[in-house]
């Protein structure tokens, strides 16, 4: 959910995104409509950077977590202005839309 390619400091202080009272819907192959979908939720991380982690409350509940005064930042010798670049190394224009 998270694209991680800045340095820790640079995410937002309070080191938490919560989503709650989610719900799904789902548009099946004939036309109708599945509510109240109940998903299993998997919390996985691909990159360890800045202590990210996922929290699996409920169904209807999860947290991403990101420690903002960790040193382990995506790109060490970067600057904003470098990140945001399209010729830095991991620039993805829309990435995981």
């Amino acid at each position: 959910m998270f694209e991680k390619v800045w340095p820790c400091e640079y995410y937002p202080g309070n080191d938490v995104v919560d989503f709650f009272d989610i719900d799904i819907s789902i548009l099946m192959p004939d036309g109708t409509i599945k509510k109240d979908f109940q998903p299993s939720w998997q919390a996985k991380v691909k990159d360890a950077n800045c202590g990210m982690e996922a929290v699996i409350h409920n169904s209807t509940a999860v947290s991403i977590k990101w420690d903002s005064s960790g040193n382990t930042p995506a790109h060490p010798l970067a600057v904003a202005p470098e990140l945001l670049s399209p010729d830095a190394p991991n620039f993805r224009l829309g990435a995981g839309m």
